[in-house]
C-alpha cells in the first residue's frame, strides 16, 4: 500500500520548476500504527500538496502514466519563433490500462449519480471526485468543524483535455462539503476553459453540423 501511494508521487517533490516545493507528509511504514492502514485508505495520516493531488489525478487521465508537471510549455522570441520547447516527461506508469478504465468509470459515476453531480458540464462527460478533508485543530486532533472542501476531476472523460482542482479552505455555511461548494466552481471553470480551447463536445446533439447551403434567390 505504501509503495502504491508513493508511486503516485505522494511524499516526494514533483520536480516542478518552482522553488520551495513541499514533499507533503507521509510517514514511513515503520512509523505506522495499527490504525494507519485504515486511516490512510480514506485520506488521514497524510498531507499532500495541491500539485501532488492534481498530478495523481492526471495519471489516471493520461492512461496510467504519472507525468512531471511543468510551468512553461515553450519560450518564443519577439518574432514568435520557438526558442525552447518543453517535452512531456513520463515519470513512471502507475496504473495498468484495465485499471485506468475501472477507475475512470468510478470517477464518472461520482459525477453522474454521486456527490459530484454539481460538477457536470453540459455536452461533456466529467470524471472526478469530491473531497472533504478534516483539518487538525489546536489540540492536534482532527476538527469536527474546519475542513478543506475540494473537487478534482478531468474532462472530457474519454479524451481528457483538462485536469482541474478546486480546493476551498474552511468554507462556512450549512452546505459546505466538496460536492456543495467546490464542484459547482469546477463546472464553471471547465465550461469556460473548454470553450476557450475549442474542445468539441462529446454529446453529438451539441456539435455543429455542416449543412448544404440553399439560396432562395434565383440564379
Amino acid at each position: 500500500f505504501n509503495r502504491h501511494i508513493r508511486d503516485f508521487g505522494f511524499g516526494a517533490a514533483t520536480g516542478v520548476e518552482l522553488p520551495g516545493e513541499s514533499i507533503g507528509l507521509l510517514r514511513p511504514p515503520n512509523r505506522w500504527s495499527a490504525l494507519s492502514l485504515a486511516s490512510l485508505s480514506f485520506g488521514q495520516e497524510i498531507g499532500v500538496t495541491a500539485l501532488q493531488l492534481t498530478a495523481a489525478m492526471a495519471a489516471v487521465a493520461n492512461g496510467g502514466y504519472l507525468m512531471k508537471p511543468v510551468v512553461v510549455k515553450q519560450v518564443e522570441d519577439s518574432s514568435g519563433h520557438v526558442v525552447k520547447a518543453v517535452r512531456p516527461v513520463a515519470v513512471r506508469r502507475v496504473l495498468e490500462p484495465g485499471t485506468v478504465d475501472i477507475v475512470t468509470d468510478l470517477l464518472k459515476g461520482a459525477v453522474r449519480k454521486g456527490t459530484g453531480w454539481r460538477a457536470a458540464v453540459t455536452g461533456y462527460t466529467v470524471a472526478g471526485k469530491t473531497g472533504t478533508a478534516q483539518k487538525v485543530d489546536a489540540s492536534g486532533r482532527y476538527s469536527m468543524i474546519d475542513h478543506v472542501a475540494s473537487f478534482l476531476g478531468f474532462v472530457p472523460a474519454a479524451r481528457p483535455a483538462l485536469v482541474i482542482l478546486v480546493s476551498l479552505d474552511t468554507p462556512r455555511g450549512d452546505h459546505n462539503e466538496g460536492g456543495d461548494v467546490a464542484a459547482p466552481v469546477f463546472a464553471r471553470i471547465a465550461e469556460q476553459a473548454l470553450a476557450h480551447l475549442a474542445v468539441p463536445p462529446e454529446d453529438p446533439d451539441r456539435s455543429l453540423r455542416m449543412a448544404a447551403y440553399r439560396s432562395d434567390s434565383p440564379g
